[in-house]
């Protein structure tokens, strides 16, 4: 894993689909059957975008 900031969308060890956080201000779909587990894909996104936003942006706010 590198120094730029990105986000974990799946898989574990070796095998991980990450992005660039400043890739993620564009437009993206989930789609799939009832129960493939669209919603709690888009619940891990949004954990991992504050968790990113707060170990980023907190030490800068900490500082004002």
């Amino acid at each position: 894993m590198t120094d730029i900031p990105s986000i974990l969308l799946s898989g574990k060890g070796e095998k991980q689909i990450i992005i660039p956080a400043k890739m993620a201000n564009r437009h993206d779909i989930i789609a799939g059957a009832t129960g493939t587990g669209k919603t709690n894909s888009l619940k891990v996104l949004a954990e991992d975008f504050l968790n990113l936003v707060w170990h980023y942006c907190w030490p800068m706010l900490s500082v004002i």
